[in-house]
């Protein structure tokens, strides 16, 4: 799987477009989601696409689900952040009722319990299955709203 390549994901939920942006060996690939980019037959989706305030990073396990046919590569686009991996965040379960937050750059991480504004522009530290990020796509939920 090349960096760039751009796929699209059919479920029972519908069909949408993701970009493959890296792959980790701990983590798995990493794709840049966008709320409602949903697939539309003869449509091109180029960088302009991915290229939204509304665009996330999550994990999906998008070699499992090219071999279960579940994905399939329509594109190919070229951009800076391609084989990057951006800041991330992910939540923290909470013991004493109070949401916490671990904010990953690169090798260094840290826990806040107050999110800002930049925070709420990262993508996300988990690995999603193709029914919830094909749910997620379609209903328009945007990360920078899970606080």
């Amino acid at each position: 799987m090349k960096e760039g390549g751009i796929y699209k994901i059919e479920g029972e939920g519908g069909s949408i477009v993701v970009c493959f942006v890296t792959n980790r060996k701990t983590k798995g690939y990493l794709i840049r989601v966008v709320p409602g980019l949903l697939w539309v037959p003869g449509r091109e989706y180029d960088v302009s696409c991915f290229e939204v305030d509304s665009a996330f990073c999550v994990y999906f396990p998008l070699g499992a689900a090219v071999r279960r046919k579940i994905a399939t590569r329509i594109g190919f686009i070229q951009a800076e952040w391609l084989g990057k991996i951006p800041p991330l965040r992910r939540p923290i379960c909470p013991f004493n009722g109070r949401m916490k937050w671990r904010l990953v750059d690169g090798d260094q991480e840290s826990t806040v319990e107050t999110l800002s504004e930049a925070d709420r522009r990262r993508g996300l530290d988990e690995l999603w299955n193709d029914t919830l990020l094909i749910e997620r796509v379609v209903t328009g939920w945007n990360a920078h709203d899970y606080v």
